[in-house]
């Protein structure tokens, strides 16, 4: 068993070659909860001082498992493959198993949907997106999982879930 658990703000360690930076970070953990690896976010949301304010990663690693080859991408690195270029890479990849957490709006997780359909077409990669909602927007959770093709023009599904009451606290 592996686990995402989100993606998080992180800051990383000042060293004596780099000064401090926050980066957007995925970790995919094991069975016990110990780090297996972890990723950093690629394409930041919004223009540099107007948008999301982390250090963009560099690299995309891959853990060959019983699973399968699995790999982490984090919201934008996936769902913005037609200004990013980054569909081509996941597609040469030889993925089996894509994670993506990610944080955004109905137009969004319909980008993530159309990104996974295609990587599902293009080289049965199943992809799992969990959405979180962006607060104060519309209400638009959900989980998308394109694995299936049932004719030629759909393919894949999307589940949205609300979560609005889980944080209540139980008295």
């Amino acid at each position: 068993m592996l686990v995402a658990a989100g993606s998080f703000h992180e800051l990383d360690a000042v060293s004596a070659t780099s000064p401090a930076q926050i980066r957007n970070r995925a970790h995919l953990l094991n069975r016990k909860g110990a780090p297996v690896f972890a990723h950093d976010k690629l394409r930041r949301f919004g223009p540099v001082h107007a948008g999301e304010e982390i250090a963009e990663g560099n690299a995309i690693t891959l853990l060959i498992s019983d699973f399968g080859v699995i790999s982490l991408a984090i919201c934008k690195d996936f769902n913005d493959v037609a200004a990013s270029g980054f569909a081509a890479i996941w597609k040469l990849l030889g993925l089996d198993v894509l994670l993506v957490p990610a944080m955004g709006n109905a137009s969004s997780l319909s980008a993530h949907l159309r990104a996974a359909k295609d990587l599902w077409i293009n080289s049965k990669a199943l992809t799992l997106v969990a959405n979180q909602e962006i607060p104060g927007e519309a209400v638009c959770p959900g989980f998308v999982g394109a694995n299936t093709v049932t004719d030629g023009k759909s393919g894949g599904n999307l589940f949205v879930i609300s979560l609005q009451d889980r944080y209540k606290s139980v008295t």
